[in-house]
C-alpha cells in the first residue's frame, strides 16, 4: 500500500478568480482549495518505485464540491506492472503514464484511484461548473483541455489545417438527467492535433464520451503518427 505522509508545515491557499457565464455557457471555474507545500512539506513513500510526482491540481477542477483541497498524483510505471497498478487515468505513449488525486478530508489524506472513489467524495453533480470539473478528471480523454479561445490558429507563422469552419469554445449545457460538457484532446499542447469531445456527465457523477470530431492540426507536425 502506498503511504502519503504530509508534515506539519503543509498549509493550504484558495486562489481569488472568478465565474462567468455567455452565449456559449463560458464556464470558468474559482481555482480548487490547493495543497500546497514547501520542498520538504510533502513526502510520498513510493513504495512501487513509479517515479512519483504530487503537482497542484489543474484550475479545471474547482468545480468540485466540496471544496476539499486536492493534489494530483503523477506516475511513470515500468511495463511489468502497468497493466495492474490503480489509476484515475492512465495511457500510452513512447512511455507509461498514470494519474491519480489525493485529497484532504477531514484532516486525513484520501487517496483517490478510482472513478468509484472519485464519485463517492464529490457527487452528485449540482452545477455546470462541476460537471466540467467530472469530465475533465473522469473521461478518458488523452490530455483533456479546456478551450475558450482559438486565436492562435491565425497567429503570425502558424500553418493549420482546419476541417470544420465553426469552432465552439468549451461549453457547458443542462441537458435532461445531466449535463453535456465540451473539452478538447489535443497531442503536443495547442500547437499541433485537436479533437472536440463531447461528454455528458450525469447528476450521479457518471461520465460517458458521446462523440469525437477532429477539428484542426498544425502541419508542422504532419510527420507524426498517431
Amino acid at each position: 500500500m502506498r503511504i502519503i505522509i504530509l508534515s506539519v508545515l503543509i498549509f493550504f491557499k484558495v486562489l481569488n478568480t472568478y465565474s462567468q457565464s455567455n452565449k456559449y455557457f463560458k464556464i470558468l471555474p474559482v481555482n480548487p482549495t490547493i495543497i500546497v507545500n514547501s520542498p520538504t512539506s510533502l513526502k510520498v513513500i513510493d513504495t512501487l518505485d513509479l517515479n512519483r510526482r504530487v503537482l497542484e491540481a489543474q484550475h479545471e477542477l474547482g468545480g468540485l464540491e466540496p471544496r476539499y483541497p486536492i493534489a494530483q498524483t503523477y506516475e511513470r510505471p515500468d511495463n511489468q506492472i502497468y497493466d495492474d497498478i490503480l489509476c484515475l487515468r492512465k495511457y500510452r505513449t513512447l512511455s507509461n503514464h498514470c494519474t491519480n488525486y489525493i485529497v484532504q478530508v477531514d484532516g486525513e489524506i484520501v487517496e483517490v484511484f478510482s472513478k468509484e472513489k472519485f464519485k463517492q467524495l464529490f457527487a452528485p453533480v449540482d452545477s455546470k461548473e462541476e460537471a466540467l470539473s467530472f469530465a475533465f478528471a473522469l473521461s478518458d480523454v488523452f490530455h483533456p483541455k479546456v478551450i475558450y479561445d482559438f486565436a492562435f490558429l491565425n497567429a503570425e507563422g502558424s500553418d493549420y489545417e482546419i476541417y470544420r469552419k465553426e469552432l465552439s469554445p468549451t461549453a457547458v449545457s443542462e441537458v435532461s438527467g445531466g449535463y453535456e460538457v465540451v473539452l478538447f484532446s489535443t497531442y503536443w499542447g495547442y500547437t499541433s492535433r485537436c479533437t472536440e469531445v463531447i461528454i455528458f456527465v450525469s447528476r450521479k457523477g457518471d461520465v460517458k464520451v458521446l462523440k469525437k470530431e477532429r477539428l484542426f492540426h498544425d502541419k508542422k507536425f504532419d510527420l507524426i503518427i498517431d
